[in-house]
């Protein structure tokens, strides 16, 4: 069954830009993930702090494997411009 994840992220004042860039750098790792059918990245047109990256995947479990492709110090140089916590949920159609 193929699923999509969609993941929110909130910047803080004035990181918005970095975020957005942080997360364009993601993109690439994402996308060459095995089982990752696509990746997109878009911005909240009524507030530009907020981004979504809406992932389609062969699977949940080829998700949660390609998790582990992202290099733990990318998380370090996120966590400080996120407004609150990211969240992530899976979906089918």
């Amino acid at each position: 069954m193929h699923v999509t994840r969609i993941n929110r992220f909130f910047a803080k004042p004035h990181l918005a830009e970095d975020l957005h860039e942080f997360l364009l750098s993601i993109l690439p790792i994402i996308e060459g993930s095995e089982g990752c059918e696509s990746a997109q990245l878009l911005r909240g047109k009524d507030d530009p702090h907020e981004f979504v990256i809406i992932e389609k995947w062969v699977s949940v479990a080829a998700h949660k494997g390609a998790t582990k492709a992202i290099p733990p110090e990318k998380f370090d140089v996120v966590l400080p411009m996120l407004a609150k916590p990211p969240s992530g949920a899976y979906y089918v159609a």
